[in-house]
């Protein structure tokens, strides 16, 4: 059972080491490491290629400025095994993480995809803050706790990624979508919750906003409204009713947005409260600062909003199409 790992890259100088050293201990080595540059400006390529580990054969391919689900594609379309497993540039490998994907569909011949875990590294107060924002805590799948599929840490048999035509060429949205036309077309899917991996959380309030802000919009792109936009969306038209109620009936329900913002914050917090980075509700700090990561997010997703109806009013003969742009 041989398996080629792809792994599409963009700009990882900083990661890319880690990401590297963590392949090289893996405790089931894969049988080829394909990296697909997507168009890096910085010493990414170059690290890559000064790496050497005679245990691990390392492939690179470069495909120019692409979105990351052409550059899996391309990597797939150059593994020469039937096993692809998957994982991204930023993100750091559990030693046994091959090894558990692997086991799993060597005990199950009918398995087509199987789902690791993952974790978001958490080594600072903002990080540790953003986390409980945003990460979804993980939830019994029968073989133990994990979180949401991720196709940065999963295994899936060559067949299937051609049967369901790959990756669509998007910014964000791609892995769920492919991840979805797997389902739909009646695939076994399987769940690792010991293969994990260590995902990268923006480290600054700069680099969280332009990364939510480009998620929005290019899941506008690809017509994901409803995953996100929608809900959110719901929330604030129904605090704007409250404010308008306080305003022309009675004070009182002006506090009602703002008692449902404390409660969305102590959901993202008590759900969270098994994880590593979890800090008490009754640290003033971490309250605050996770409400107002909240909130930037959600102002994020909105400004990604406005710039898709900007662009489309401007450009109404792109409707629907795709720009190569983060």
């Amino acid at each position: 059972m041989k398996i080629s790992l792809v792994i599409p890259v963009r700009d990882e100088a900083c990661s890319i080491g880690r990401l590297l050293g963590s392949i090289s201990g893996q405790t089931r080595l894969p049988d080829e490491v394909i990296f697909v540059d997507a168009g890096s400006v910085d010493k990414t390529v170059d690290i890559i290629m000064q790496y050497k580990d005679d245990r691990v054969r390392l492939k690179h391919i470069s495909i120019g400025v692409a979105y990351p689900g052409t550059a899996r594609n391309a990597g797939v379309r150059e593994a020469g095994h039937e096993l692809i497993a998957f994982t991204d540039g930023g993100i750091e490998l559990d030693k046994d993480w091959l090894k558990e994907l692997s086991l799993v569909i060597a005990k199950d011949s009918a398995a087509d995809v199987v789902y690791g875990n993952y974790a978001p590294r958490a080594d600072t107060f903002f990080k540790q803050c953003l986390s409980m924002a945003i990460v979804p805590p993980p939830v019994n799948k029968g073989s133990g706790k994990t979180r949401p599929r991720f196709i940065a840490s999963s295994l899936l048999k060559k067949t299937v990624w051609a049967a369901v035509g790959g990756f669509p060429d998007l910014r964000a949205a791609e892995d769920r979508i492919f991840m979805e036309r797997i389902e739909k077309r009646g695939y076994v899917s399987k769940y690792s919750p010991n293969a994990h991996v260590i995902w990268n959380v923006p480290g600054d309030l700069k680099s969280a906003f332009r990364r939510f802000c480009s998620y929005s919009y290019h899941d506008l792109l690809a017509a994901r409204t409803t995953d996100w936009h929608i809900p959110v969306l719901k929330m604030y038209a129904a605090a704007l009713l409250f404010i308008m109620l306080g305003i022309f009936v009675s004070p009182f329900f002006i506090l009602l947005p703002f008692i449902g913002f404390m409660l969305r914050v102590i959901r993202k917090m008590t759900v969270n409260r098994n994880e590593p980075y979890f800090r008490t509700l009754y640290v003033p700090a971490y309250f605050i600062i996770t409400g107002f990561l909240i909130f930037l997010v959600d102002i994020a997703m909105f400004t990604g909003w406005v710039k898709h109806i900007k662009h489309i009013l401007k450009h109404p003969e792109c409707r629907g199409q795709k720009r190569h742009e983060d």
